[in-house]
């Protein structure tokens, strides 16, 4: 923790934050999550700073009838100043379940923290723990390679995780996917299911594309094509072994940008997955 004590949210926090407005439709919010690489924003007031909440995709795509902003993102969320402590940004995060905690100073959005901007303190630090004692099970909902499209996408449904890990007949990690993985399976294939054509030739994030995917993604009864998640998972997945340092784990998540990895044995058979989030647990006061 000495490389943390004295310092305060101001030192963590990123200022240069992508925001979406009020009012606007949900396809701003998802294209400049698309353009960023990232999964939830604050929202302002049109032309200022005020600070109104927050919206994931998962509450874009949960509701897709629903085409403005303000029927979206959640308000009377959590929040913090810049000059609040460390330990009570760490608390704040742990209390609230939020991945993203945005610093208000007079109901103004000045800059946003997420687990990840922790992640260059971690891995500088010495803990007498491993992976294997910070890997959240219920939070690791494993696949198999053959599992169909439509149920991985139902998982990623009542899950709302960012990523399953996919296994072979014996267990062993193969692969990984994500929403965003399926999103483009989707989006790329021909189709006229209720009442429309996913056909894209150039860019697989045109806006009409983001707006099929948000309709199929809420609606079960939809057929999907009929692949498996050995077509649509990403390979050669970084992972840990169960006595794996969490520092090293932090210096992983952060040098390949990714937030979380699978723990396996000496067999690549899976154990569970750590999370960035999970390792704010290490910085908590302890009582």
């Amino acid at each position: 923790m000495d490389k943390l004590k004295g310092l305060k949210v101001r030192n963590l926090m990123s200022t240069d934050v992508r925001t979406v407005e009020v009012p606007g439709q949900r396809l701003d919010a998802l294209n400049i999550m698309k353009n960023n690489n990232i999964s939830g924003l604050p929202v302002v007031e049109k032309g200022t700073k005020k600070y109104l909440g927050l919206i994931t995709r998962h509450d874009i795509y949960d509701k897709p009838d629903k085409e403005q902003i303000a029927m979206l993102y959640m308000e009377d969320g959590a929040s913090i100043t810049a000059g609040s402590s460390v330990t009570t940004l760490v608390n704040r995060f742990l209390e609230s379940g939020q991945y993203w905690m945005p610093v208000l100073q007079d109901g103004d959005l000045v800059g946003i923290v997420t687990p990840a901007d922790f992640l260059k303190y971690l891995e500088h630090m010495k803990f007498e723990i491993s992976a294997i004692d910070m890997i959240a099970r219920h939070s690791c909902v494993p696949i198999h390679t053959k599992t169909p499209l439509s149920v991985a996408l139902h998982i990623l449904r009542i899950t709302r995780f960012p990523a399953l890990p996919v296994l072979d007949d014996k267990a062993r990690l193969v692969g990984i996917v994500s929403d965003m993985d399926v999103f483009k399976i989707l989006i790329s294939e021909e189709r006229t299911s209720i009442g429309m054509r996913l056909d894209v030739e150039d860019d697989d994030w045109t806006w009409e594309g983001i707006r099929n995917f948000n309709l199929i993604y809420a609606m079960p009864e939809v057929k999907l094509p009929d692949i498996s998640m050995e077509q649509v998972m990403v390979e050669k997945v970084k992972f840990l072994y169960p006595h794996s340092d969490v520092a090293g784990a932090a210096r992983t998540m952060r040098i390949n940008n990714i937030g979380q990895l699978p723990v396996c044995d000496s067999n690549d058979v899976l154990v569970g997955m750590l999370y960035n989030y999970d390792l704010l647990k290490l910085l908590a006061p302890k009582n």
